[in-house]
């Protein structure tokens, strides 16, 4: 129950179709498809911005920053040590975000309850959060269609209600079915808003200076310009720069409030940084044929070129496409042979293991824990008929 039931039936849709040995790594790479379309949904959010804005500031360069961005590649192939899930997340937030796009401007009642459906798929990806996607439709719908109090309630409720019809069956079922495990979940998610957990100890601004690193050093300039356009004239005409900004500051400002910070929470915003990123590069090269002094001219070059260089130069960075990696190291080598040894039809229990979780990944019916259990839990373990394993060798009785 650590994670909703959205990825769990995925996951178990994947081991069924590729199987769940440990050759079969495909069923746990289902994120890599999502990806994909991700990026092709992506595509469709060109209009965002702003609908007169030609087709390379549109989509190919904001596309191309998410297609490459190192982060949601090493995401998606499992390779940092955070929640594999969050591309799956991101990508039914995204989806969301399109569903609201397109209800905007074609005036559809099927794209509005696609936005519940997708919200409500996103909850079960992760949780709230997800409700990110109804300011900003609500933003885009106001910018698009005007301020009609009457269709705005109905479509609202209907949308509000499909995400509860979505997301509350599991909710009930899980607090019926495991009601101490799932009081004890949610308790836990609501302790990181308040208490730094798994020795995430970050400084309170710590995504605020994260986002340097992750969308390139000079991305403040960008987000200064887009608060200046926000603020510069309030007009109706300007809600979707506003829906643009919402999508960025409301997470950076809700988990930085939070005491448990992780890199990957605000991986939500990061569509809305790359469609900043375009706009402030579209923006640069239209204010530079109006550039007299050839100095502040090329500066402005200097930053454009930059806004587009950093972000190339930090997936390289984090991928390492010229680095050789070894593909079957050791330790992978070593559980390979252990999970052929031992007996799969009993439990098991591996102790005192430094890869405690691709244990469980290569090795079925086996719990793997890195630390090593007391006198009293190894006897009552060997009693209640399990078979336990300290670094891979087993432990027949305890003296």
């Amino acid at each position: 129950m650590d994670h909703q039931s959205c990825m769990v039936a995925q996951t178990a849709c994947c081991a069924l179709v590729y199987g769940t040995e440990y050759e079969s790594i495909w069923s746990e790479r289902n994120c890599t498809s999502i990806a994909f379309h991700s990026v092709f949904c992506f595509r469709n959010l060109a209009h965002l911005p702003n609908c007169a804005a030609p087709f390379w500031a549109k989509g190919c360069i904001h596309c191309s920053l998410h297609a490459i961005h190192g982060l949601f590649i090493e995401l998606t192939g499992g390779r940092v040590p955070t929640d594999h899930i969050d591309i799956a997340f991101q990508f039914f937030i995204e989806l969301g975000v399109y569903f609201g796009l397109l209800a905007t401007k074609k005036d559809s009642k099927l794209s509005a309850a696609a936005i519940g459906i997708a919200i409500g798929f996103a909850v079960l990806t992760k949780w709230l959060t997800a409700l990110i996607v109804l300011p900003i439709w609500l933003l885009l719908k106001v910018r698009y269609q005007g301020l009609q109090y009457k269709k705005i309630g109905m479509e609202l409720t209907m949308v509000v209600g499909l995400v509860i019809g979505v997301a509350l069956p599991w909710q009930l079922y899980i607090h019926h079915t495991f009601p101490l495990e799932a009081e004890w979940e949610q308790f836990y998610n609501t302790r990181h808003l308040f208490e730094q957990l798994e020795g995430l100890n970050r400084p309170f601004l710590y995504h605020f200076t994260t986002i340097r690193i992750v969308f390139g050093e000079l991305i403040y300039l960008p987000l200064i310009w887009l608060v200046v356009m926000i603020f510069h004239k309030i007009q109706v005409r300007r809600l979707h720069l506003w829906a643009l900004g919402a999508w960025i500051f409301i997470p950076l400002v809700f988990f930085t409030i939070a005491a448990t910070k992780m890199q990957a929470y605000t991986l939500i915003s990061a569509p809305a940084f790359f469609i900043l990123t375009a706009l402030f590069f579209r923006y640069l090269c239209q204010i530079l044929p109006k550039i007299k002094q050839a100095k502040i001219a090329f500066f402005v070059k200097v930053i454009a070129v930059l806004m587009i260089a950093l972000p190339i130069r930090y997936s390289i960075e984090r991928l390492k496409p010229f680095h050789s990696v070894d593909r079957n190291p050791k330790w992978a080598q070593e559980l390979k042979y252990f999970s052929q040894t031992i007996n799969n039809d009993t439990p098991k229990l591996l102790f005192q293991t430094e890869h405690a979780i691709e244990a469980m990944f290569y090795c079925n019916h086996l719990t793997a824990y890195p630390n090593l259990p007391n006198e009293y839990q190894l006897d009552s373990l060997l009693e209640k008929g399990y078979q336990i394993y300290i670094q891979h060798q087993e432990i027949v009785k305890y003296k």
